[in-house]
């Protein structure tokens, strides 16, 4: 009886029907973490931490497929006909004629062609969300996070950006919030109702987190690289990151043909490099710190790695006798 339970219960959580046991979905109220330390859960819970199309504009979707379907079930017809006797055709259903042949291939042809046009072009006016989290490195951010917040050190930024050929419009913003000693997540909340969660936190508002107010509508330009950082979603500070177990951002999008878009952020703690931090936590730029370049920049550390072995164990001998 085991066995048979385990050859059902296996394929059907390797095809991703049913998860694992002890793996929460979604941060259900039936969901458990699996280990537990002093009641502080450790499960990392992601719905899916990559762009995804969650609905397509029906006009330019479902009426070209149906219409394909309308004009092949009426090419099938005719191919029928055509086989049928002579003597039947002046019969009742066989009398029945919508589009002779050519015409009806014709039309499908057609149909299909504007089909997969539509599908070529939605890929290519496609926006690509991105965004990043990392501490206060740029004058423009150093500015805006002096202006919210009364202290700027140990303070990380996410930054959203658009890489993309095609522009995008934020059709809804949602927040997803737990302490590191709850169990179960909140659930998806607006902006004012997650200012009033982490007030009830304790996290009293600019002292050590701010959250930008997004609303639908907001446009996201395409062409936007990485180091335009052009819309600021939120800043907090590492200690307040480290009391939630659970910080995620859900951004609904339009892009030009209608298609909606989400992408959610994963802002946790644990999924931050500890080393990127170095040299920043006062809020001083880089370059104020020359001991850290290498780790800011990377430019001379992957100068030193780029060399031959040989080369790289001389130049760090040369180094040491000076």
């Amino acid at each position: 009886m085991a066995t048979a339970v385990l050859g059902v219960a296996m394929p059907a959580w390797l095809c991703g029907i049913m998860p694992p046991v002890g793996i929460p979905v979604d941060g259900g109220p039936h969901s458990r973490g699996m280990a537990t330390v002093d009641k502080t859960f450790d499960v990392v819970e992601i719905d899916s931490s990559l762009q995804r199309v969650i609905r397509r504009k029906r006009l330019f979707v479902a009426v070209p497929i149906a219409a394909g379907v309308l004009a092949f079930l009426m090419v099938v017809w005719e191919v029928i006909r055509q086989n049928v006797p002579d003597g039947y055709l002046k019969r009742w259903p066989w009398k029945l004629e919508l589009l002779n042949l050519e015409s009806g291939a014709t039309v499908l042809t057609v149909l299909i062609v504007v089909v997969f046009t539509r599908m070529q072009y939605a890929e290519t006016v496609r926006p690509s969300i991105g965004w990043t989290m990392g501490p206060v490195r740029s004058e423009a951010e150093r500015s805006s996070a002096a202006y919210w917040l009364s202290d700027i050190r140990h303070m990380m930024i996410v930054n959203v950006f658009n890489g993309g050929g095609g522009g995008a419009v934020l059709v809804g913003v949602h927040y997803r919030v737990a302490l590191s000693t709850q169990e179960h997540t909140s659930g998806w909340i607006d902006h004012a109702e997650l200012y009033e969660l982490l007030d009830s936190f304790g996290m009293a508002r600019g002292d050590g987190f701010y959250c930008s107010l997004l609303r639908a509508g907001l446009p996201v330009p395409p062409g936007t690289s990485l180091l335009d950082r052009n819309l600021i979603a939120m800043m907090m500070s590492r200690e307040c990151l480290r009391r939630l177990r659970i910080l995620d951002i859900r951004l609904r999008f339009s892009d030009p043909v209608g298609d909606l878009h989400e992408r959610v952020l994963a802002c946790r703690f644990n999924f931050v490099d500890e080393h990127d931090y170095d040299g920043v936590e006062d809020g001083s730029p880089p370059e104020s710190h020359p001991e850290r370049r290498p780790v800011q920049q990377g430019g001379r550390l992957r100068a030193l790695l780029a060399m031959p072995a040989g080369r790289r164990a001389a130049r760090q001998r040369s180094s040491t006798n000076r």
